[in-house]
């Protein structure tokens, strides 16, 4: 585990914003928290950016430190690759914005969870997202997400891109389609559905 510590810049790729200034690799879990957002108790002087054109590849990352509980804030820009053959968490209120792509080696693929919010923005492409306990998404017109899992647990996604698969919405989730669903769109329990002004949906709707 090697945590953030960002007293260089802001550069993932600068090897001294890493605890034991040499950077994290294949065989590392990157684990970010107490960035300089709301809430964190005793921020790092800069957020973490992986740049465009840079290229990381890890083990995991833990976006929030539990235990704490702490934030952190993660922004992936247009043209950076950031793969893990591992997990990839976003919690206790984290932040990660992306318009570059993310592949995730879990089988759950990116799970936000504990208040974590995620935006992909244009550009942007993610192989698998699972939402869970209070999370949100913000999906944007040009970005892409291969998978994504059946919402619960209070999570509240916003799809303002094109999808291309059955969704369904259980507990207390909430989804708003202001862009294109090809697919099923499910509901159960107490979750919410919304289709915006601009929203489409191809696909059975329950």
């Amino acid at each position: 585990f090697f945590d953030w510590l960002g007293g260089t810049s802001d550069d993932w790729s600068d090897s001294s914003n890493w605890q034991g200034g040499n950077g994290v690799g294949v065989d590392d879990t990157a684990r970010i928290f107490n960035s300089d957002i709301a809430g964190s108790p005793d921020p790092t002087p800069n957020n973490t950016v992986l740049k465009s054109g840079d290229s990381a590849t890890v083990t995991r990352v833990w976006l929030g430190n539990q235990s704490a509980p702490e934030s952190g804030a993660l922004t992936v820009q247009s043209g950076a690759t950031l793969s893990t053959s591992g997990d990839f968490i976003v919690s206790q209120n984290s932040t990660l914005a992306s318009s570059g792509a993310i592949s995730v080696g879990n089988g759950n693929g990116m799970i936000v969870r504990d208040s974590g919010n995620v935006t992909l923005n244009s550009g942007a492409t993610l192989n698998k997202l699972t939402l869970s306990e209070d999370s949100t998404a913000t999906l944007n017109a040009g970005s892409s997400v291969t998978t994504i899992q059946n919402l619960a647990n209070n999570a509240q996604l916003t799809m303002n891109n094109t999808y291309s698969s059955n969704l369904d919405m259980n507990n207390a989730s909430s989804l708003t389609v202001n862009g294109t669903l090809n697919g099923r769109f499910g509901v159960a329990s107490t979750a919410m559905q919304y289709i915006g002004e601009t929203g489409t949906v191809n696909g059975d709707i329950e």
